[in-house]
């Protein structure tokens, strides 16, 4: 029983709500919303909201914080 519950913890994907983000990265959360609805960050809709994958975040930051420039 417990390999099965250490298994869905392992499958569990970190996310991350714009305004979680904006306070990480030290932006707006308009920013944030500005870059998901540009498609420059990847984000998937969860009810009023948005849920953004660690991978997500990872690809956005690739060439360095983009709101730095």
């Amino acid at each position: 029983m417990a390999a099965k519950k250490h298994e869905k913890k392992a499958i569990q994907q970190e996310v991350w709500s714009p305004e979680q983000l904006a306070i990480m990265l030290h932006v707006s959360v308009r920013k944030i919303h500005e870059a998901i609805s540009s498609e420059q960050l990847m984000a998937e809709k969860v009810g009023n909201n948005y849920a953004i994958s660690q991978e997500a975040i990872s690809e956005f930051l690739k060439m360095g914080n983009p709101f730095l420039k």
